[in-house]
């Protein structure tokens, strides 16, 4: 059990943020425009770290190996990174061990991917085959 005085604390800084929220939403809204490149920059270290157990430099490795392009079109991402694909039968969910991970993907094959995965082949190959074309609309 928390101590007495942990548990004011907590209390005291609850009421205080609530009491302040909007002077904090303006001070952080503007830290982030005065700091967006070191914002962003340390929002990726996290992100990459907490859902993946990787660090900007082994993300910046495998990039590297794959030569910046996404590891099944071969296509260089259009304006956002490459997604970090991993094996969802070892971990589901958006989170990773790190030991699953397997390469990087851009946004429309790591989509593809995923439904792929939960779905399986067999039923998008049900669903072409009962809208196959019919000979007459070709």
């Amino acid at each position: 059990m928390p101590h007495k005085s942990t548990i004011r604390r907590k209390a005291y800084k609850k009421k205080w943020r609530k009491k302040h929220s909007s002077a904090l939403k303006a001070y952080y809204k503007q830290y982030y425009r005065d700091n967006m490149p070191i914002a962003k920059f340390q929002a990726r270290k996290r992100h990459l770290m907490r859902n993946f157990g990787m660090t900007l430099s082994q993300y910046d490795e495998k990039l590297e190996k794959q030569q910046g392009l996404c590891a099944i079109c071969r296509r260089p991402p259009k304006k956002n990174l490459l997604h970090v694909d991993h094996d969802r039968k070892c971990c589901s969910g958006a989170k990773s061990c790190g030991k699953c991970i397997r390469d990087l993907l851009c946004p429309r094959c790591n989509v593809g991917l995923g439904m792929l995965e939960t779905t399986g082949l067999a039923t998008f190959q049900k669903y072409l085959e009962k809208h196959e074309p019919i000979k007459s609309h070709i």
